[in-house]
């Protein structure tokens, strides 16, 4: 599959485990800092409400804070009825629209990381098979990973998932799941427990400096 058909495929098997929370697990906290389950997901339906122009009128409007921006429409969008968020996700699974200048790239490694700030608090099972991860994995280690991750954390280590046939670098080899090292090289420090090898106490000693 291409990336897009990827983050759509990701992107329905997300709605349709959302369909099954109760509204306890829509208000558990997210791995995102200071997001609810219920808040992940309106971000990720964002770019279906609002779009470019509307994003950038509303990031002017919040004095070029991109974060602040991006937490604050969260957060409102959030507000919506749990099935209104979930047939949105769910009716624009296919879309191809990518933030101005980042490509396929940004959307596919946002719907597969924040599925995972959803998953992991709830205690559900990674919703991220090998070919999604290999691809993601790739991208993390690309120019283009800069956008969910610090290269200085990962320079001079190696990356060896003990799950899936990919590996990257050179050094002393930092192993776990591919799912805890993708989740760990986005910064969530929840998933640095599952990792090991030689290399893992340097890359959280980093990722702790940042």
């Amino acid at each position: 599959m291409s990336i897009w058909e990827q983050t759509a495929d990701q992107r329905r098997q997300l709605a349709a485990l959302l369909d099954g929370l109760d509204e306890t697990q829509w208000h558990t906290p997210s791995l995102c800092t200071e997001w609810t389950v219920r808040e992940v997901v309106g971000h990720l339906v964002t770019p279906f409400e609002f779009g470019t122009a509307k994003m950038l009128l509303r990031i002017a409007l919040n004095g070029f804070n991109f974060d602040k921006t991006i937490s604050k429409t969260a957060k409102e969008l959030a507000r919506r009825p749990t099935s209104e968020l979930v047939s949105t996700l769910r009716a624009n699974a296919a879309s191809q629209w990518a933030p101005p200048g980042l490509g396929p790239e940004a959307p596919f490694g946002d719907v597969v990381m924040h599925t995972q700030d959803i998953c992991r608090p709830l205690g559900i099972e990674p919703l991220i098979d090998a070919a999604k991860a290999r691809l993601l994995l790739d991208v993390l280690v690309s120019r283009k990973g800069k956008t969910f991750t610090k290269p200085a954390w990962v320079a001079g280590l190696r990356l060896a998932p003990n799950d899936l046939d990919w590996s990257w670098g050179d050094g002393p080899e930092i192993s776990g799941t591919a799912e805890a090292i993708i989740m760990s090289l986005g910064g969530r420090t929840a998933a640095f427990a599952g990792l090991s090898g030689p290399g893992a106490d340097e890359f959280r000693a980093r990722a702790a400096q940042e």
